[in-house]
């Protein structure tokens, strides 16, 4: 599967490439997909991080390729180990959305993770970096936002 490359339209359109993404590939996690979360979630959390733009040297580039792409990618960014664990979700049944969130008080989206349900309210399962944990806390979110489909 060729992966998606676009121009950066947005974080609106971003999201709706993701979801794509996902609808269209989650099946190409194969095997993986059969992983528990913690297993599966310490997989993704450990692929090194490396942004789009230190990748392409530009910022004004999005890929959004799906799961086997970027399985053979050696680093991704946030939106790719979001949509690792989105197409996780789907293939295992459970409801997620991507959240798009400002930590640093500019209104602008820099980072973006995924949620999925839990007893009371949405849990954050950001593999981002190897030390974040399924259910961490986002105590420096200035702004946020549900990226739908």
């Amino acid at each position: 599967m060729m992966a998606e490359i676009m121009v950066h339209g947005g974080m609106e359109a971003v999201g709706r490439e993701m979801h794509r993404a996902v609808r269209a590939h989650s099946a190409d996690l194969g095997k993986l997909a059969g992983l528990g979360l913690e297993e599966f979630f310490a997989m993704v959390r450990n692929i090194r991080y490396a942004d789009d733009e230190s990748l392409f040297a530009t910022s004004s580039v999005e890929l959004t390729p799906g799961p086997q792409t970027i399985l053979r990618m050696p680093a991704i960014d946030c939106k790719k180990k979001a949509i690792l664990m989105a197409s996780w979700a789907k293939e295992n049944g459970v409801p997620f959305r991507f959240v798009a969130v400002c930590e640093d008080g500019t209104g602008i989206a820099h980072h973006v993770f995924v949620q999925f349900p839990g007893l009371l309210h949405w849990k954050n399962i950001d593999a981002t970096l190897p030390e974040y944990r399924i259910g961490d806390d986002k105590p420096l979110v200035t702004h946020a936002w549900i990226l739908g489909e």
